[in-house]
C-alpha cells in the first residue's frame, strides 16, 4: 500500500485481518504490517498506534462477545495481543517508537482482558440475579407451603382435642346413663328377685333355685355395669377428686390383673380444676393399660407432686419393657395410646415423655405448669 493512501484506509484492512486471525486464518502481525507499513520503515506517529489500539479492542470485544467464559476466550485474547504485538514489531519503528508502542500494546491487552473479565462478571452476575430470583421464589413457596402445613397442624390439633373433649362429654354421658338407669333397674330387678323368693320358698324349692341363679346374674351384671362406670368415667373423679377416682380405678385393675400400684400423692388434689384432674387420671388410666397389655411387669409406682411452679406425675413400672413388632394391632394401639396421652397434656400447655428401656420398665413423665393463684399442695 503507497504511502499516499491516508491511514484511515488502513483501518479496515487491518480489522479484517485481524478476525481472520482469531478465527484461524492469515495473515500474520508481520505479513499486516508489511501490508498496511510498505517493505521499507514508515514512521510510526502514537496517534496512528493509538488509532490502532482502539480498532484492535473494539474488534476483540466484538469477537469476544460471542465465545463463553472459559479458556477459549482467554486464548483469543492472548492471540489478539499477540497479533497486534507482532504487527507493531513489524512496522521496523525506532527504539523510542518501539518503547511507546510496546507501552500502548501492553495497555491494549490489560483495557481487552479487563473487558472481557467484565463481561464475564456481567453475566455471572446476571446468573446470580437469576439464581437468587429462583431461590426467592423457591423461598415464597417454601414460606406457603409451610405456612400452609403449620396452618393444617393448628386445625388437625384443634379437631383432636375437639374430639377427645367430644369423646369426654359422651363418656361423661354414657357413665351417668349406666350409673342412674341400669345399675338402678338391675338393682330394682334384684330386689324384686329376693321378695319374690321369699314367697316362693313356701311352694316350690325348684323356684327357688331359679331365682337364686337369676339373682345372681343381675349381681354380675351390675358388677360389669359398675366396672363399665369406672372405666369411662368414675363418678369420684367429679365427686370425690383426683386421688379417690384413682384409687377406685386402682384396686379393681390389681384383681384383674395381679399388679400391684403404689399411689403416693400430694394433698389438695381434690381441689384441681376438672380439666387438669381429667387429663392426669386419663394419662395415668392409658398409662395402666398399657403395662398391663405390654409391660409383663408385677408393680407401678404412680407418684403426684406439686408445687410453685408446676404439677408432675410420674408413672413407672419393673417390667421388661419388651418391643412389639411394627405394624402389628398391638404396636398401632400402644402407639395411638402414647399419642392420645401427649394430646391431652399439651391441650393443657403441658409437656409429656416417655421413657423405656429394655429390662429397666417404663417411666412417663408428665409434667404441667402451675396457673396463677392456684395453690401448692402439701406432703402427706
Amino acid at each position: 500500500m503507497s504511502p499516499s493512501h491516508g491511514f484511515s484506509t488502513q483501518l479496515p484492512r487491518y480489522t479484517e485481518a485481524l478476525r481472520a486471525r482469531l478465527r484461524g486464518g492469515s495473515p500474520s502481525g508481520a505479513d499486516i504490517a508489511r501490508e498496511l507499513f510498505g517493505p521499507g520503515r514508515r514512521l510510526l506517529t502514537i496517534s496512528r498506534v493509538l488509532a490502532l489500539a482502539k480498532e484492535h479492542e473494539e474488534v476483540m470485544l466484538n469477537e469476544l462477545a460471542a465465545v463463553s467464559p472459559g479458556p477459549g476466550r482467554d486464548g483469543l485474547v492472548r492471540q489478539g495481543g499477540d497479533f497486534f504485538a507482532a504487527m507493531i514489531a513489524g512496522a521496523s519503528p525506532t527504539p523510542g517508537e518501539a518503547r511507546m508502542a510496546r507501552a500502548i500494546v501492553a495497555m491494549s491487552r490489560r483495557n481487552v482482558a479487563l473487558a472481557a473479565s467484565k463481561a464475564k462478571l456481567g453475566m455471572e452476575n446476571a446468573k446470580c440475579k437469576s439464581a437468587e430470583k429462583a431461590l426467592k421464589a423457591s423461598e415464597r413457596h417454601c414460606a406457603e407451603s409451610l405456612a400452609l402445613a403449620e396452618v393444617l397442624k393448628l386445625e388437625l390439633r384443634d379437631l383432636s382435642r375437639q374430639m377427645l373433649s367430644a369423646q369426654e362429654e359422651e363418656r361423661k354421658r354414657i357413665s351417668r346413663e349406666l350409673h342412674d338407669v341400669v345399675a338402678q333397674a338391675l338393682t330394682g330387678i334384684n330386689l324384686r328377685l329376693a321378695a319374690l323368693k321369699i314367697d316362693a320358698a313356701r311352694h316350690s324349692k325348684n323356684l327357688d333355685r331359679k331365682i337364686a341363679g337369676a339373682q345372681r346374674l343381675v349381681a354380675r351384671s351390675t358388677d360389669i355395669v359398675h366396672r363399665f362406670v369406672r372405666e369411662l368415667r368414675p363418678p369420684a373423679l367429679d365427686e370425690l377428686g383426683l386421688l379417690a377416682a384413682l384409687h377406685s380405678y386402682v384396686k379393681p385393675f390389681t384383681e384383674r390383673f395381679g399388679i400391684r400400684v403404689h399411689i403416693e400423692a400430694y394433698t389438695g388434689t381434690e381441689h384441681l380444676d376438672t380439666r387438669l384432674r381429667t387429663v392426669l387420671f386419663r394419662v395415668a388410666q392409658e398409662a395402666l393399660v398399657n403395662v398391663a397389655r405390654h409391660a409383663r411387669a408385677s408393680a407401678v409406682d404412680l407418684v403426684i407432686i406439686k408445687d410453685d411452679r408446676q404439677i408432675m406425675m410420674r408413672i413407672s413400672d419393673d417390667g421388661t419393657s419388651a418391643g412389639v413388632p411394627k405394624g402389628s394391632t398391638t404396636s398401632r394401639s400402644r402407639c395411638l395410646g402414647v399419642l392420645g396421652m401427649r394430646e391431652r397434656v399439651q391441650m393443657i400447655g403441658g409437656t409429656f415423655r416417655i421413657e423405656s428401656k429394655p429390662g429397666k420398665g417404663t417411666c412417663v413423665e408428665v409434667r404441667i405448669p402451675m396457673k396463677k393463684g392456684d395453690r401448692p399442695g402439701r406432703k402427706p
